[in-house]
């Protein structure tokens, strides 16, 4: 049997041992967490970055397409239907 203290002692170890290891594993954990995360940030950059070049053609394409005041100033004096 063991002496007074001695199975406190062997149960604060056995509780020592398992904390450390469930440590071990929350911080294997927070590490593939952070690297998901800066996955997931790349990917949010990558796609708002595509968004502001297809707005910018967007604009670009109504600017090209769209009549300048003075062709379509050509237009009515020429009596083009506008």
């Amino acid at each position: 049997m063991f002496a007074p203290g001695e199975q406190e002692l062997e149960n604060l170890k056995a509780a020592v041992f398992e904390l450390k290891a469930a440590l071990t594993w929350e911080r294997t954990q927070k590490v593939r967490l952070l690297e998901e995360l800066g996955r997931y940030h790349g990917e949010i950059k990558r796609l708002q970055d595509r968004l502001t070049d297809l707005e910018l053609q967007l604009a670009e394409g109504k600017h090209a397409s769209a009549p300048s005041g003075s062709a379509m100033a050509e237009q009515v004096e020429d009596g083009a239907p506008h």
